[in-house]
């Protein structure tokens, strides 16, 4: 017998049913014979539409890394995964040609690599799975490219008691935390501190006891890095040596930190007077300061002098 139709069940349309189909066709008109069972052949393939099961997640990776999304796909016999940045911008194209599950519950895991990333990669990501049968899309994810994790050094101070003394680096990164430290103890805003959580540490005014080893901790998500150590050295307020007086000059003298400056000034009156800049110089290497006021005493009675270091 035959019929020009053969039909199958909606259960039955597996992947175990594809595979060529063959119809013979005989035509015959009495005792005229026209064609004896001519076949015709076509290859049928059955599968099973694209389900992602499992969505991907967001990622954070620093740049130069690798990105990695993974999903779960569930049947999806034979997909294509159309990966697309900011839902346009198509990224990369993957096929299995050799997937197609024998029934609709098996699942399969896809890894969708982006290498060597940069800044410029971080968006939304939407992926697509298609096949003969149809197309469905991922919900989108966001790629997070962080910036390599880095600090410069601060430089060490050497400065007066009573001085301002600041420390400062420049971290290189997203997000980034800074904690200041002396020695291996975390610093605290209050008192001469302030900054301590920034990459400014500011020591208003710094005092004897503020001499010490600094370094700072800067960190993300990516992790953290430790700066070199700077080395604080905060010395008293140099004291003026005993003058000497002669008939002819006044010389008075001091011992300060090598390369800072120093004012001598003169005053007539010591309590609230003016006073007046004679010299604005350089301590020398040895740190000495000697200064002699040529002014003949008997002429210049009355003068007070003082060693200021601004």
């Amino acid at each position: 017998v035959f019929t020009p139709n053969l039909s199958f069940t909606a259960a039955a349309l597996t992947p175990s049913k594809s595979g060529t189909y063959g119809q013979h066709f005989s035509s015959t008109n009495g005792v005229n014979v026209y064609a004896t069972s001519i076949e015709y052949n076509s290859y049928w393939q059955f599968g099973f539409l694209p389900n992602i099961t499992n969505q991907p997640s967001g990622v954070s990776t620093n740049v130069g890394s690798n990105a990695v999304f993974n999903f779960t796909l569930k049947a999806s016999s034979f997909p294509n995964i159309l990966t697309y940045k900011n839902v346009t911008n198509l990224v990369s194209v993957q096929s299995f040609p050799s997937y197609n599950p024998a029934t609709s519950n098996l699942t399969t895991n896809i890894t969708v690599t982006l290498t060597n990333v940069s800044l410029t990669d971080a968006g939304s990501y939407t992926f697509v799975v298609t096949n003969f049968w149809g197309a469905t899309t991922s919900a989108p994810v966001s790629l997070n490219v962080i910036n390599p994790l880095a600090v410069s050094n601060p430089t060490g101070v050497t400065n007066y008691s009573g001085k301002n003394v600041s420390l400062s680096v420049t971290g290189t990164g997203s997000s980034l935390a800074y904690q200041w430290q002396k020695g291996s103890v975390n610093l605290v805003n209050g008192g001469t501190l302030s900054g301590v959580n920034t990459n400014v540490l500011n020591i208003t005014p710094a005092v004897v006891s503020d001499s010490g080893n600094y370094s700072v901790i800067v960190s993300n998500s990516s992790g953290s890095v430790t700066s070199s150590i700077a080395a604080v050295s905060i010395v008293a307020i140099p004291v003026v040596t005993p003058p000497v007086l002669t008939t002819t000059n006044f010389t008075i003298g001091s011992i300060g930190l090598a390369g800072s400056q120093y004012v001598i000034q003169y005053s007539t009156n010591a309590s609230g007077g003016l006073w007046i800049g004679l010299i604005t110089n350089t301590t020398p290497g040895n740190g000495v300061i000697s200064f002699t006021d040529t002014n003949n005493p008997a002429t210049a009675q009355g003068r007070f002098y003082r060693v200021q270091f601004p």
